[in-house]
Order: structure tokens, then sequence, then C-alpha cells
């Protein structure tokens, strides 16, 4: 499991059926991350230099960090919530 702290805008021009504006997450340039693997969380960097480009992880001092081959689950947490979990903590 991956977690990604990314800014979250807004499409103005998309909405769903009730008629609210749909969240726009700005996954572009590098932010935190958390990573779960092996039962430890792992504080992270993600980078992804082009919308085309794979993110990329690494330790907060550039270390790669390589996830196993298959499905890997990323989930998107808003920088404007106010809130992080300090992962480095449980290295």
């Amino acid at each position: 499991v991956v977690v990604l702290s990314v800014p979250l805008g807004t499409f103005e021009e998309a909405v769903d059926q009730a008629g609210r504006v749909l969240p726009d997450s700005r996954i572009l340039g590098s932010g935190q991350a958390i990573v779960a693997y092996n039962g430890k969380l792992i504080g992270a960097v993600w980078h992804k230099d082009s919308a085309t480009s794979p993110i990329k992880l690494t330790t907060a001092d550039g270390k790669p960090i390589g996830l196993r081959p298959g499905r890997t689950w990323i989930e998107i947490a808003s920088t404007h919530e106010g809130w992080w979990y300090d992962a480095a903590q449980q290295q």
C-alpha cells in the first residue's frame, strides 16, 4: 500500500450526478508518501516528472524504494487535510 500526499484542486467543468464539483489531484512533481511494505511503514518521497512518467518512490535521502511485482494499492491523501502520519518514527 502506498499513500501519496498531493495537493487537490477542482475541475470546474466536471461535476458528479449530484452537481458536486469533482476533485482534481495534482500528481506531478514530488511530495511526501508512506509505503506499507513487509509489515513496516516507510516514510518516503514520491516523484513524477511528467504526465506520462511513472511514479517513483524514494527514501528521504534519495534511495529508491522497490515494490514487489504485481498490484499495488495507491491512496491519495490531500495535503489540505492538515494531517500527516510521521512514518519516519516507525522505521
